[in-house]
């Protein structure tokens, strides 16, 4: 008799725990919920599975979970771009309001950059306006 291995029933679990938005998975995701990036979204399990609350960031430096290509201070904000339908001083404030802190607003783009709290992206991404939250693409020095 055949029996999986422990590796793969973990990796299960874990899509399972997680929500994953593979296809398989679709219906775990609300329809109505923006994509999130997948480098956002690893960071969230892991902040996940490491135990990190609200409550705890202080003790956690959360900065150390920073990448080249994602951000995180210690307070468990996250450098975002949110890609909205349309820039609004109602929008922005609308984010506000989750917490973020917005540093560029630009309507050509329909592009809002801001720190936003770890515990607040994906009730961000389930605001109707917002189209994407992502993480920014840092430039990097030529080798």
């Amino acid at each position: 008799m055949h029996h999986p291995s422990r590796h793969l029933l973990v990796a299960l679990g874990l899509i399972l725990l997680t929500g994953c938005q593979c296809p398989c998975f679709k219906k775990s995701v609300p329809s109505s919920m923006a994509p999130v990036g997948s480098s956002i979204e690893k960071l969230l399990l892991r902040l996940k599975l490491d135990g990190v609350t609200v409550e705890n960031t202080k003790e956690k430096k959360l900065s150390s979970y920073a990448t080249p290509r994602l951000r995180i201070n210690n307070d468990g904000a996250i450098h975002v771009y949110v890609y909205v339908s349309e820039v609004t001083d109602a929008h922005q404030e609308q984010l506000r309001k989750l917490g973020a802190t917005i540093e560029l607003a630009n309507e050509d783009l329909k592009l809002i950059q801001a720190w936003l709290p770890f515990d607040k992206v994906e009730e961000a991404a389930a605001i109707p306006f917002v189209k994407a939250v992502r993480s920014p693409k840092y430039g990097a020095p030529r080798k």
